[in-house]
This record gives structure tokens, C-alpha cells and sequence, in this order.
């Protein structure tokens, strides 16, 4: 479920609700948002025949639950389905930080004692603000703590980029040429995110043509990183809160090491550890050398930060 775009508890568990119960009944015409509307797709026959061996402990006679009360139900269904069918559930749960933003602790609270003792489902948690996640995962006081291991998610190598941007296009009637994948991932850094945006608005510009050429690329690389403005001066503002981190961030995006200057080491080792925790910066492959999450980003630094 990628919860980017829920905006209630009760959306939340009717959407998990319905993501359970499509593992018997298939996908449903409509996305279901509200329990009155999940309630009408279960009473239908042929749902009703498919689940009457899952207890989803939702009475529709009854008053309406709580959407809390919703959501420990939906949760409580996948483990009754995974044990009933002798089988593991998997949930994916992507930006899963948007849960602290609908319910605050006490939704993670409730949430966690649902989760933690299910033998039959295994969670997995994905987000896009790192520093966010770490921090509902690790901090000693929060809901989720030590729930889950975090895992390092590796690059995606440029040949699986390559064969995965020329198929999708392909399905579009498109291709792209060998110089202009090679600047799309070059200019990108391979980043998820940046690559489909920028391969996404080279496919706007390429018009009425059927391939993707290196110019595209370099015109929707500009446009792109002019749209992005909003969201970098945010991150910017971010950064600037520690003393000392946009110089350090400022050397690592002119390819020069993070140390250096008039920065003393107490100070620099707090700049580099406040971008590191916010997601800006990563390890790299050398001893003491960072490298930037978004490559895009040190680009826009340079570009529009007037450095």
C-alpha cells in the first residue's frame, strides 16, 4: 500500500481492509475509501460467498466502528487469512511516516499491538524522509521502537535502469537512444525518484516523435530541476538549521572532501551528522567519503543556491 495519498485513519483501514480481502475476491472495480462503501462491496453476494470463512470481526448491522477500531480489524484479518490458509502475509506499507501524520503516537501505539504478535504476517516499511523513519523505528520512546531492522536499499545498476525505461517506453510506442539513457542516469545519479521524473518529462517533450534523443533529456533535466525549486530550498532551509552543514554540503557538491575550511571538528562533525540523519548525505564507497542521496540536488545547489 503506498499511503502517500491517504488522508484519513479510515481511509487507512478500509484500504488495508480491501488490500486483505482482494487476496479472495481479486480487485475491485472502484477504490474503497470510506466504511460506509466497504460495507456495500461486502454485503454483495459474491464477496460475501468468497469470505465466509474469514472472520473480519466488522458486524454491518452494527453501529459503525471507530476508524481505529476499523484498522486493528483490518490488521487482525490478514493474520486470520495467512493462518487459516497455513501461508505468510507480506505488508508493504510505502511512506509509512504519513502514518505518524494521521494519528500521531497513539495510532502507532495501537497499530503495534496489533502487529507485534502475528506469527503469520511479516511487515516491511518504506519512506521517502529517512531521518523521519529512523526515528519512529529507533527513538527509545516511540511506538515502533525496535520493532523492525532497518536495511540499507542498494542502487539500482545502470543495465536493470536501462532495460526497465526502454520496456516501459516501449509499451508507449517510444524508444530512447543509447546516448540518452546514458545522460538520464549520468545527470540523475540513478536516483528512483529523479529518473522518472526526468525521463517522464523527456517523454512530454519528444512531441509527436517516437524516440527519446539526448537533447530531450537535457532540456527536461533543466525543466526539472527548475520545478523542483520549491521542494530543494525546502530541503535547503533544513540543512541551514545546523551551523556549519551547507558548507559542509556545499564542498560535497563541488566534488571536493566534506572536511576542509575554517570549520573545527566539533562543528563539522555535527553538520555532517545532522545531513546524514536528514537523508541529504550517505556514506560512499571510501573511507571518510560522502556522497549525496540526490545528485540532482547538489546540481540545484550550484544552480539556484548562488554558490
Amino acid at each position: 500500500m503506498d499511503l502517500f495519498r491517504v488522508t484519513s485513519v479510515e481511509e487507512l483501514a478500509v484500504r488495508l481492509l480491501a488490500s486483505v480481502a482482494e487476496n479472495r475476491v481479486g480487485s475491485w472495480p472502484r477504490a474503497v475509501k470510506s466504511l460506509a462503501h466497504l460495507a456495500e462491496v461486502l454485503r454483495t453476494a459474491s464477496v460475501s460467498a468468497k469470505l465466509h470463512d474469514l472472520e473480519l470481526a466488522l458486524s454491518l448491522a452494527a453501529p459503525a466502528p471507530s476508524p481505529v477500531e476499523a484498522l486493528e480489524v483490518a490488521l487482525a484479518a490478514g493474520e486470520t487469512m495467512a493462518a487459516r490458509d497455513g501461508r505468510r502475509l507480506v505488508v508493504l506499507l510505502d511512506e509509512f511516516q504519513e502514518v505518524e501524520r494521521l494519528g500521531g503516537p497513539p495510532l502507532l501505539q495501537r497499530m503495534r499491538s496489533v502487529m507485534q504478535s502475528q506469527p503469520h504476517c511479516a511487515y516491511l516499511f518504506l519512506g521517502s524522509e529517512p531521518s523521519l523513519l529512523r526515528t519512529l523505528f529507533s527513538q527509545q520512546t516511540a511506538a515502533f521502537s525496535r520493532f523492525a531492522l532497518p536495511l540499507s536499499m542498494p542502487p539500482v545498476p545502470d543495465a536493470a535502469w536501462r532495460e526497465y525505461l526502454t520496456r516501459k517506453l516501449a509499451q508507449t510506442g517510444v524508444t530512447i537512444t543509447d546516448a540518452a539513457a546514458s545522460l538520464l542516469l549520468e545527470r540523475t545519479g540513478g536516483h528512483p525518484w529523479c529518473t522518472m521524473e526526468v525521463a517522464s518529462e523527456a517523454w512530454v517533450l519528444r512531441g509527436d516523435g517516437n524516440a527519446i534523443d539526448a537533447e530531450h533529456v537535457a532540456v527536461a533535466y533543466g525543466q526539472a530541476l527548475h520545478r523542483l525549486s520549491p521542494v530543494y530550498e525546502g530541503l535547503l532551509l533544513n540543512v541551514r538549521r545546523t551551523r556549519h552543514a551547507d558548507a559542509v554540503l556545499g564542498r560535497i557538491a563541488d566534488g571536493l572532501p566534506p572536511y576542509g575550511g575554517s570549520v573545527n571538528s566539533a562543528a563539522f562533525t555535527r553538520a555532517l551528522r545532522h545531513l546524514t540523519e536528514t537523508g541529504v548525505l550517505e556514506r560512499g564507497s571510501g573511507r571518510g567519503e560522502y556522497v549525496l542521496v540526490e545528485k540532482m540536488f547538489g546540481d540545484w545547489v550550484r544552480a539556484y543556491a548562488g554558490w
